[in-house]
């Protein structure tokens, strides 16, 4: 009879971290599983932590590369054998915790409608102390919103429903050495939905060997290719430049505090991707409304000082009001008045001191 799930690793020279890790997965309270782990060609002690556990533990099923083909090649190849009716990833130098997989199994088997699920992460650094927790956006929309810009999932949390999509086996893009996880993500949430659970249930271990780390710009690149492929085919009928690509990716984490006018076609293609966004899912969306008014509040924070004139101009205003009508008008009437007060502020006072005055005489 075949496992419930399939846990599948691929470690490169890992004998630092390699045991911590596999503890993780061996030490799970579900307990129905198989564990593949693939050595892609390691040249320190991995085969020989490997071997050891797999002589003690018979769901370990091990793989050898006879070069090093990449991350993308070897999980591809243990794909290739996987059983379960679930399959989980799991890097080398991470750590689940002890519930992981009983969470997301539950979460899979209570909710047939999801076909991949993660969880938030817990960083730790090399010594394995905690940095802090982080958790990723949890509902469906709210994913696919962020994932338009960013990877919405900590690549070691995540599990999937491999009936989910049919007769296509689910499959790394070989064509990504970087990014390889964010471009799988964004063709199977064609065929599924999605969440985060929002409990840490995966310690994720910054280091200086992490890819982030050793290999930032070639990820940047590849990330840049996977979200502006998403946007061009959410648009439709334009392609959106890569130098406003890299603004608003950058925009998403940290949206300015203040727009100058040069910014405001950046802004405005933007709005026009919320506007498009909701025009393809608003009929899932629990939380789009919490999206839009997001995004209307900090564009409009980040315009303070325009006139309604000058938003129009910009072609901003129509959409903002589209978004959100209620809250525009609300925050725009709310910044008129201020403005309206801080001008006659000057005049007003002196006027009321005068005719104070002239009563006391």
């Amino acid at each position: 009879m075949p496992p419930k799930v399939s846990v599948v690793m691929s470690v490169y020279q890992g004998e630092q971290y390699l045991e911590e890790a596999l503890r993780g997965v061996l030490n799970q309270t579900w307990r129905d599983y198989e564990f593949i782990i693939v050595d892609d060609g390691s040249t320190d002690d991995t085969a020989l932590i490997l071997n050891n556990h797999a002589e003690r533990d018979r769901r370990i099923k091990l793989l050898k590369n006879e070069h090093n083909l990449g991350l993308t090649k070897s999980l591809n190849r243990a794909l290739s054998i996987v059983q379960g009716e679930y399959v989980a990833r799991q890097d080398a130098d991470d750590v689940s915790m002890r519930r992981r997989l009983e969470s997301q199994v539950k979460l899979m088997e209570s909710r047939p409608q999801v076909g991949l699920v993660g969880t938030a992460c817990r960083v730790i650094d090399a010594e394995g102390r905690a940095l802090g927790d982080y958790v990723w956006p949890t509902s469906d929309t709210a994913i696919r919103w962020h994932m338009l810009f960013h990877n919405a999932f900590c690549h070691s949390s995540v599990m999937w429903r491999r009936s989910a999509f049919g007769e296509h086996e689910p499959r790394y893009d070989e064509g990504y050495r970087y990014s390889q996880d964010y471009a799988l993500w964004t063709v199977l949430l064609r065929s599924a939905k999605a969440e985060n659970l929002e409990v840490p249930l995966v310690a994720y271990r910054s280091h200086d060997r992490n890819i982030e780390a050793t290999s930032r710009a070639a990820q940047q690149d590849s990330a840049d290719n996977i979200a502006a492929q998403a946007i061009d085919e959410l648009l439709g009928d334009e392609l959106i430049n890569r130098e406003n690509l890299r603004t608003l990716r950058q925009w998403y984490n940290r949206w300015p505090d203040r727009l100058v006018a040069s910014d405001r076609h950046v802004c405005a293609l933007y709005l026009r991707i919320l506007s498009a966004f909701v025009r393809v899912h608003s009929s899932r969306s629990g939380d789009m409304a919490e999206i839009c008014r997001s995004v209307v509040e900090r564009v409009l924070s980040s315009l303070t000082g325009s006139s309604p004139i000058e938003l129009w101009r910009a072609g901003l205003a129509g959409t903002l009001l589209q978004l959100d009508g209620p809250f525009v008008m609300k925050f725009m009437g709310r910044g008129y008045w201020k403005r309206m007060k801080s001008l006659l502020r000057p005049v007003v006072r002196p006027a009321i001191n005068e005719r104070d005055t002239r009563r006391r005489l």
